[in-house]
């Protein structure tokens, strides 16, 4: 993760452990960190950890699963930070139950945020800001590191897939081995 120095990185469900543990990486790094949350309070414990320790952080509340709140969120980051350089693409949810028992409720919600959510943040943050252009993209499904649900890790695959369409497989693993290493 060399090279993130003044970059403006996103990082989605930002108060999430794993996602946290991103923002003190990318921080470590020089990054200026925006903790993207639908839980603001949780995101803004890791802001404030991040600006105690040195670190460009801010907390941006956003329901991803809602366009509006994607296209605000994207306005806040750019107002603060400057133009969006890397997104972290973490946020997710399942149900821990059997499939035969899962809720058509339950099902909506698990494709509302996994998947809808992660295309409104790659189409608003990776499409609409040039973010391929310049070629300074990673859009990571963070939580695709392991998978605990069949319905879960299918919304996951299909979001992640979004990720391919960005960039060239060889840079996207190359990125990926770089993003294991480094936590």
């Amino acid at each position: 993760m060399r090279g993130l120095g003044g970059k403006t990185v996103v990082v989605t469900c930002g108060g999430g452990s794993l996602a946290g543990a991103a923002c003190r990486r990318f921080a470590e790094e020089g990054a200026r960190d925006a903790v993207v949350a639908v839980h603001s309070e949780v995101a803004e414990e890791v802001a404030t950890a991040l600006r105690s320790n040195g670190g460009q952080a801010e907390t941006f509340h956003c329901d991803i699963t809602d366009r509006t709140n994607v296209d605000a969120a994207v306005v806040a980051t750019e107002t603060k930070f400057g133009p969006i350089d890397v997104l972290v693409n973490d946020a997710g949810w399942d149900v821990f139950k059997p499939i035969t028992t899962t809720k058509p409720a339950d099902r909506e919600k698990l494709i509302a945020i996994n998947l809808t959510g992660a295309m409104h943040m790659h189409y608003v943050y990776a499409a609409l800001l040039g973010m391929v252009a310049r070629k300074i993209f990673l859009a990571r499904q963070v939580s695709e590191i392991w998978y605990t649900c069949r319905r879960y890790s299918g919304a996951r695959a299909m979001a992640m897939s979004l990720t391919k369409v960005y960039m060239p497989h060889e840079q996207l693993d190359a990125e990926v081995q770089k993003w294991h290493d480094d936590l």
